[in-house]
């Protein structure tokens, strides 16, 4: 996320979004399990945290397994669950992690 940059803050179930790195990240884990062998087209759901950040990660990702002869992996199949989410930080939620 944009605040485990060079902002480092707490983010927990703080929703921002994903890096241009983060994205990246996401579409190469895609193609290493396509070189592997893993088809997108055997995974019939997937699941995801409830932030857009941790659904974008996983529909570039399988996006990217599909590969470009396939149409893009549909996001519907993508199902999310607060059970996924990152820790709760409480009140240190968005805080810099250099502040006293």
């Amino acid at each position: 996320s944009i605040w485990n940059g060079p902002e480092a803050r707490f983010t927990g179930w703080v929703d921002v979004p994903l890096t241009v790195r983060g994205r990246v990240e996401a579409v190469a884990a895609g193609q290493l399990l396509r070189s592997k062998g893993f088809k997108a087209s055997a995974v019939d759901v997937a699941f995801a945290s409830e932030l857009q950040r941790a659904h974008e990660t996983c529909e570039l990702a399988l996006a990217s397994m599909a590969g470009p002869e396939q149409h893009t992996w549909s996001s519907e199949r993508i199902r999310r669950d607060w059970r996924l989410n990152e820790r709760h930080y409480g009140v240190v939620q968005g805080k810099y992690k250099n502040d006293p």
